[in-house]
């Protein structure tokens, strides 16, 4: 048997590879080295990680090479360390020579492979610093293969560095073959989709390209064969732009159908139903069986959400409800023990072809995703028809443009009456905002304003959403609350995960608006009870425009701080406003981006206003909080759906 081409071989281990883990705190860890590496190369790395500059570690290095001229790794090592010496010529006369002295053995026992290996290692174990380090050093190792390139434009996307990401998928498609194109490019497509607007203009533009982009691939779809090992991500940070997405999104599936025309399933068991009722022959003989779909219901913003709403539907018993798990990671205890308890816990596997037919076992009358733009596994196994309805609720608040997904799941108080134009799946407009959330319980102590670091003279406006809801239409309210209150001062929390997004939202408030950038200021997102202590000394919470908070908005509202909100066309601009309409409560609802900074500004000068919606709002929590009505609710129209369906 011939030895496998190296494209082949490294997209093989993108599919398959795992192992060990390690903190990656020096140069060229210890631990990421190759397991057979010689004991003597390792005290040598040890000895360079000790030294005093980069050009004496260098110098240790190079003895150790030239002690070991027949070791790839030696040479790969030195010119690591010559390349941070600033020597760029020597370190690249180094990896030269590594490539040399691997070029006779397979590829995946190559040294470039190994620590490719190790990259795509770090990536899955979501660790994008030392994944860049060691796929740094494989891209130089293995300069004619794209996937080293393709996996750091992959961290740049996980960083939130869309341009270093863009520039290496471009530098991919140079290299690319025939075999790894396909995936390639429409990897480039959704992993730089901005993450972070520089302005309205930047976002037009990256949306034209995006849709140009889309046409291209259209007229010439590439051919992808498993899409769930070979594409990264869903287009997750779209819905973020402030667009109605139906359109693009209907377009981005037909992509996906049209290169990986195995998404177009339906299950068999579904034809010979089909069948049966055209009979007029009985079909099953049993209760309704309601599946719900989920990867998220544990320690995530979805699992907030639903995991309580599901658990009560697996209790209740109006249905036999199973719950269709992907992984474990996100998965609540208490739900996956009372799943377990009825036989309705039903974990799907990682492909395609292992988790259709555990969901055609139990042969689910009613299908009912709670996400599917977080994963890209939930979003690819929804092209599937697996029941005779199927659903989706709003863990991810975007129509999906999927054609098998036939109902959206939303509610009366976020989405208006001429908002199915937003939709491909049927919307339908429930009675109650279909969560089951608990409300918050503020700490027994809360941390004064000095223990946070705050000064008694300055009012403090919090805006605790994620760094990616900062559109640019926001940057104009937080000038007018800054240059109209004087003393008030913005808090934002820095993402830790992503820490270009503040560099950029930093640059941007800079060139916005000068005068007032230096009183918007960033801390880490803190643990709980100092969170909470966080909002409760705000002196008012400032929610986003085009895409509201979610979890975070019940969390305020749990403390009785002040939420201003500005409600828009789209679902995911009007949650917040939502929550108050189906709580009587509008005080904090905005009519207009200048209502909105009188509204931040009148609340964080006056106790007295603060007190009085204080007491409303938690007066109001029954309608919030727990709510029974929002369990039936979602239960009344699976009821009605499966007769209609019957």
């Amino acid at each position: 048997m011939g030895v496998p081409r190296p494209d082949t071989m490294l997209l093989r281990l993108l599919r398959t590879f795992s192992g060990g883990s390690a903190p990656a705190v020096e140069l060229v860890p210890l631990a990421d080295l190759p397991p057979d590496a010689d004991p003597a190369l390792v005290g040598a790395l040890r000895k360079a990680h000790a030294a005093r500059n980069a050009a004496g570690a260098a110098e240790v290095l190079e003895r150790a090479r030239r002690r070991r001229p027949h070791d790839a790794l030696a040479s790969a090592l030195h010119g690591v360390f010559l390349e941070r010496a600033g020597d760029d010529a020597a370190a690249q006369g180094a990896f030269d020579a590594a490539r040399q002295l691997d070029a006779g053995r397979p590829i995946e026992r190559g040294v470039g492979f190994h620590f490719f290996a190790r990259g795509v290692h770090y990536i899955n174990e979501e660790e994008p610093i030392p994944a860049e380090a060691c796929l740094q050093l494989a891209r130089r190792l293995l300069p004619h293969a794209a996937a080293p390139l393709e996996m750091l434009g992959l961290v740049g996307y996980r960083l939130g560095d869309i341009d270093g990401a863009r520039a290496y998928f471009d530098r991919a498609l140079e290299l690319a073959t025939a075999t790894e194109r396909g995936a390639l490019e429409v990897n480039r497509l959704i992993d730089t989709v901005p993450q972070i607007g520089a302005s309205r203009a930047a976002l037009a533009d990256a949306r034209a390209w995006f849709e140009g982009e889309l046409d291209r691939l259209l007229a010439q779809p590439p051919s992808i064969p498993d899409p769930v090992a070979a594409i990264h991500h869903t287009p997750f940070f779209l819905g973020y732009q402030g667009h109605n997405d139906r359109a693009t999104n209907e377009r981005v599936a037909e992509l996906m159908l049209r290169s990986s025309p195995g998404l177009r399933y339906a299950s068999p068991g579904l034809r010979y139903a089909s069948r049966q009722a055209a009979a007029g022959e009985p079909l099953a003989g049993k209760r309704p069986t309601v599946g719900i779909v989920s990867g998220y219901l544990g320690r995530h913003s979805v699992g907030v959400w639903y995991r309580n709403l599901v658990r009560l539907l697996i209790e209740r018993d109006r249905f036999d409800t199973v719950l269709f798990a992907y992984g474990d990671r996100f998965m609540d205890p208490e739900l996956k023990a009372a799943a377990e308890k009825r036989g309705a816990f039903v974990p799907l596997g990682k492909t395609l072809e292992a988790a259709r037919p555990c969901i055609e076992a139990r042969r689910p009358d009613v299908l009912i995703y709670t996400d599917l733009f977080l994963h890209p596994f939930l979003y690819f196994l929804a092209f599937s028809r697996l029941a005779p309805v199927q659903a989706l609720l709003i863990g991810h608040p975007c129509t999906s443009g999927i054609p098998t997904i036939d109902y959206f799941l939303s509610n009366v108080f976020q989405d208006g009456e001429h908002a199915q134009a937003h939709y491909s799946e049927r919307l339908v407009r429930l009675p109650k905002i279909a969560v089951y959330v608990p409300r918050s319980v503020p700490p027994a102590e809360p941390l004064s304003r000095a223990a946070l670091g705050w000064l008694d003279e300055v009012r403090y406006y919090v805006c605790p959403m994620m760094l990616q809801k900062m559109h640019p239409d926001f940057d104009a309210a937080l000038a007018g609350i800054l240059r109209r209150d004087p003393d008030g001062e913005v808090v934002l929390f820095a993402d830790v995960t992503h820490p270009v997004w503040q560099r950029q939202l930093e640059a941007r408030f800079a060139r916005v608006m000068p005068d007032v950038a230096d009183r918007i200021t960033f801390r880490p997102f803190a643990p709980t009870p100092e969170f909470l202590s966080i909002l409760l000394a705000a002196d008012c919470v400032l929610d986003t425009f085009h895409f509201s908070g979610g979890v975070t908005s019940y969390v305020v509202m749990s403390l009785g701080v002040p939420l201003v909100t500005l409600p828009g066309e789209l679902f995911r601009g009007r949650m917040t406003a939502g929550m108050y309409w189906q709580a009587g409560v509008t005080d904090c609802v905005a009519r207009s981006p200048e209502h909105f900074v009188e509204l931040a500004v009148a609340f964080a000068r006056d106790p007295a206003a603060r007190a009085a919606y204080r007491a409303k709002i938690s007066a109001a929590h029954p309608r919030l909080f727990e709510t029974d009505a929002a369990v039936e609710a979602l239960a009344d129209w699976i009821e009605r759906v499966v007769r209609a369906a019957g």
